[in-house]
């Protein structure tokens, strides 16, 4: 009967331990699970945040460099003038280097291309094309709608590319 009691103790005591590390696997894994999850909806917080965050700064950022973009391929009379070329061209590599460190690799390098094509003196047709791909970009960038992007005149409804003045700038 002792013997009994024994093997009886035993195997309840082997049945709890089980139990208990059982118990303790389940709630690991039960609070594992949690914790991805709360870590999951945190990281979409902080992503929402930095993008709201930096929207006004990177749509300044696009504003000025396709105003200083177009004022650059316009030749405009100021850049006939030596001093006034160099700060008008400080200005633009400014801007082109602010997009550069806040904008995604699909709108710098848009700008890079765009910068490429306006030293090299391109056509104003290859420079729409550039400029407009570079508003697509940014628009995107900016989670605005790509069917928007270029408005008629009235700004009543949109138009294709060939039919809108990208040189007004304010197509962001």
């Amino acid at each position: 009967m002792g013997d009994q009691v024994l093997v009886g103790g035993l195997v309840g005591a082997i049945v709890a331990a089980a139990g208990a590390i059982a118990n303790f696997v389940a709630t690991r894994r039960r609070d594992r699970d949690h914790w991805a999850h709360d870590e999951a909806v945190e990281r979409r917080r902080w992503e929402r945040e930095d993008r709201i965050r930096d929207y006004q700064e990177r749509r300044t950022a696009y504003a000025t460099f396709l105003k200083l973009a177009d004022h650059r391929h316009s030749g405009a009379p100021d850049l006939m003038d030596e001093a006034a070329g160099v700060d008008s061209y400080n200005e633009f590599v400014d801007a082109l280097n602010h997009v550069r460190l806040i904008g995604p690799p699909s709108v710098s390098g848009l700008a890079d291309h765009l910068e490429i094509a306006i030293r090299h003196g391109v056509s104003m047709a290859e420079y729409k094309g550039l400029k407009s791909a570079f508003i697509e970009a940014a628009r995107e960038d900016l989670g605005k709608p790509s069917e928007w992007a270029h408005r008629s005149p009235e700004g009543l409804a949109p138009t294709t590319c060939g039919e809108a003045s990208h040189l007004d700038g304010g197509a962001l």
